[in-house]
């Protein structure tokens, strides 16, 4: 996404906005921060933002939704539970415990243990478990997927913030 895209996506969310003041510095640092996004991509994800949300969208918020968008962010927690659940009352110890949806779900198995997960006799504290080290987890996958081109950041970083 180009200066002027992003200076199209920043006017849109200061119509909705208007209390917000958008600055030089504003503009220049989502140019920046957005600049390995699609135009199309922003403005949908923007699009969506503005509808449900009463804040102005931040660049995570924007990169989040573009990212989710994608299908590049790994399943949340809750569903990644119920996969797992589903697999161990229907095929139970017998059943292939290195083979699921995604990365993330294959990590905090082999973590917590298929074995300990189908012999568990408390699910409440297994799921609280499970959903902890997912999370821990889904953060570090999902990290390089939300901060794009290491680029970007290192502009941002060393203040090189024009566009």
């Amino acid at each position: 996404m180009n200066a002027t895209e992003t200076l199209k996506v920043l006017s849109v969310c200061s119509a909705a906005f208007p209390h917000v003041a958008i600055t030089k510095e504003t503009g220049a640092t989502y140019a920046v921060l957005l600049a390995d996004l699609e135009y199309r991509d922003v403005a949908a994800a923007v699009n969506g933002i503005l509808l449900t949300s009463e804040w102005f969208p931040s660049i995570a918020q924007i990169r989040r939704v573009c990212a989710a968008q994608a299908g590049l962010l790994a399943p949340s927690a809750e569903d990644a539970w119920r996969e797992v659940l589903e697999r161990a009352t229907s095929v139970g110890r017998g059943g292939d415990p290195y083979t699921w949806s995604h990365p993330v779900i294959v990590d905090t198995v082999a973590t917590i243990g298929w074995f300990e997960i189908c012999r568990s006799e408390n699910q409440g504290v297994l799921r609280a478990h499970f959903g902890k080290a997912y999370d821990a987890k889904k953060a570090a996958y999902d990290r390089p997927m939300l901060v794009g081109q290491a680029d970007a950041s290192h502009k941002a970083l060393s203040g090189e913030l024009t566009p």
